[in-house]
This record gives C-alpha cells, structure tokens and sequence, in this order.
C-alpha cells in the first residue's frame, strides 16, 4: 500500500517511523507548508519525497491512500474533492487516534525492552564475577594439587627406599595418589565448565545487543520526543 501524508506534525513522525518497519506498507510522500516541520525533516532523513504542494501529492498516480494530519477543515475538504474513486482516505481525528495508540506501544515496548535489558545486564555482571570466583578458585586448587602431587611423588620414593620398613607408609601414599588422581579427573571437568561458561555469557551478552537493536530504542524514542 502507497500513502501520502498531509501535514508534517509530530503525528507525522510517530507514522512514519511506523510504517518504516511495515512491509507491505510505503510512504511515497508527504506535504506541509512549512519545510521546517519535524515530519517533513524527518522523511528527508528517511529518503522520502517532501513537497509543499498538497494537491499534487494527492494526485499522484501511485497513491493508494491520504492521511490527513492537519485537522485544517479547508484541507480536509480540499483533498475529499480531489479524492479518486480509488484512493482511501483517513481523517486528521482517526491519524491522530492511530498515532497516539503507536506512541503509546512504543513507549511500552521501549520501557519493557529497558527493564529486561537492564535484568540483563544484572544477570549477566552476576554470572561474570561468579565464573570469574570459579576461575581464581580454580587456579588455586590446580596450584595446590601441583604443589600436593608433589609430596606424594616424594613421599613415594622415599618409601621405595626404605624397603619393607616402608611399606605400611606406602600403603596411606598410594591411597592419597588415588585421591589426587580423583580430583584431577573433577578438576578437568571444572575446567570443560568453565570454558562452556564463558561461551554462554558471550552469548548472553550478544542477545542483550540484539534486543536493544530489535526494539531500535534509540531510533524509535529519539523520533517521538523531537
């Protein structure tokens, strides 16, 4: 569907952020007699044609529907007498009552996109320092088993060399060898969790991104409040 704007009001600017995320729907054009007028600014930004010449607008081949946005009685009677038979029409009171319904889901969805946005971030500072307090753990632990399989070697060898004196004592190191082998095993899984951690928050922190670009937060509010 082709539409042309009349009037380049801030109602303006809501529609055609609007209609910008629509498929199916175009502006072709819009008019006002002031060329200084946000809508009319607005759609300059946008790439879309701005004329101070109403009726010639509303004549044009391509349009399929006017939105009228002055409220002017005279305007609204002047492009109702140049109306085609084909072409539809939608008063200053019904633009007005669409754009405040759009202003008003936009805001709803900025605020909503700001909350979970900031729940977001929330969760994803929390996780970072808890996989940061694993990570630092972690290193300590594999220091101290370093350190641990250590004495046990030592401890090996020393009994080796006391012969059968030294075979009870074998006994406690060869236990103590099977316990540090055990905690290497869980070590290794830790470190596995821990790599697999870092890949989720790098996710996380990406989906975060992606859901402020999605509500466009910046594009769509920084419009509406000219």
């Amino acid at each position: 569907m082709n539409i042309a704007l009349v009037g380049g009001g801030r109602a303006a600017v809501i529609l055609l952020d609007f209609f910008a995320m629509q498929k199916d729907i175009k502006v072709v054009g819009i008019s006002d007699i002031n060329e200084s007028a946000p809508g009319m600014k607005h759609a300059k930004a946008l790439g879309i044609q701005t004329t101070t010449n109403t009726k010639e607008l509303a004549q044009r081949h391509d349009v399929q529907t006017i939105i009228e946005l002055t409220g002017n009685a005279n305007v609204r009677s002047e492009l109702l007498g140049i109306l085609r038979p084909n072409q539809d029409f939608m008063s200053a009171n019904c633009a007005k009552l669409t754009s405040d319904i759009i202003e008003a889901q936009s805001t709803h969805n900025a605020m909503t996109a700001n909350t979970v946005s900031e729940q977001f971030h929330t969760s994803i500072t929390r996780l970072n320092t808890a996989i940061g307090n694993m990570d630092f753990a972690y290193n300590n632990i594999e220091k101290l088993l370093r350190e641990t399989e250590l004495v046990a070697l030592n401890a090996k060898i020393e009994c080796a060399r006391a012969g059968q004196a030294g075979d009870a004592f074998a006994k406690v190191v060869e236990r103590m060898h099977e316990m540090l082998t055990s905690i290497r095993e869980a070590m290794e899984k830790i470190s596995t969790a821990s790599t697999e951690s870092h890949d989720t928050l790098m996710k996380l922190k990406s989906a975060k991104d992606q859901l402020a670009d999605e509500f466009k937060l910046s594009k769509v509010m920084g419009a509406i409040n000219k």
